[in-house]
């Protein structure tokens, strides 16, 4: 009795952690593109706004950190500016896009093994501080 229900749990614990092995690696993906995104966000605040985006890409290795060509890259990231627009403010647009813009990030995240490519998209709004 005691061997049948420790063959029962054995099995139970071994088919979950493919899943839990899943899980782990996802949870790792978005901790790195969120660190990204924090890495671009912090770069687009302390720059020019009228020239927030050069349409040049950014690369990143596996934990997130900047490279300086496309090399080893795991994550590309690419900017584009748009003007902001919030309803009922469609008189106000021209001083609305001097004072705020939208950032869209597009990260995509070359997975190794499998030879995919997954495109995530974030929208980050800048303020026009002066600079």
């Amino acid at each position: 009795m005691a061997l049948g229900v420790t063959v029962f749990v054995s099995v139970t614990i071994l088919a979950l952690l493919p899943t839990g092995l899943n899980v782990m690696r996802e949870a790792m993906h978005q901790t790195v593109e969120a660190q990204i995104l924090r890495s671009m966000a912090g770069q687009a605040v302390v720059s020019n706004f009228e020239t927030l985006t050069d349409g040049s890409p950014f690369f990143f290795d596996e934990e997130g950190l900047p490279l300086g060509s496309g090399l080893g890259a795991v994550y590309t990231a690419t900017l584009s500016r748009h003007d902001a627009a919030f309803p009922g403010l469609e008189h106000s647009s021209g001083r609305l896009a001097e004072s705020l813009a939208v950032l869209r990030i597009e990260i995509q995240e070359q997975r190794g093994g499998e030879g995919s490519v997954r495109t995530r998209a974030h929208s980050l709004h800048v303020a026009n501080e002066g600079k």
